[in-house]
């Protein structure tokens, strides 16, 4: 993600004007080329080969108690994440990314 914000950045320097805040300009390029990347992502993610589909078995192996805790905390940060609205939720991730 960051190479090809690199990338952008040295496309599109001509837009670039003077005066304007250089940290803000790129870290616009930035956040726009995340929302491309995790948007192609997605789609990938939910494409699923029939064959795939299919062959799935679910192991009946009972996790650890560990395990469960922090698997049950992984998807509390997510959902409480998830739940923000989108300008807050952004500032954590590109916290978290940079």
């Amino acid at each position: 993600m960051v190479q090809e914000s690199c990338l952008k950045t040295f496309r599109f320097f001509a837009s670039f004007h003077e005066g304007t805040n250089c940290r803000a300009w790129l870290l616009q390029i930035v956040r726009n080329t995340r929302y491309t990347v995790l948007g192609a992502r997605r789609l990938r993610q939910r494409e699923v080969p029939i064959e795939e589909e299919n062959n799935q078995v679910e192991d009946p192996s009972p996790l650890p108690p560990s395990s469960l805790i922090k698997k049950a905390t992984v998807e509390a940060v997510r959902e409480a994440i998830e739940s923000l609205p989108v300008d807050f939720r952004e500032a954590i991730v590109l916290r978290e990314l940079l």
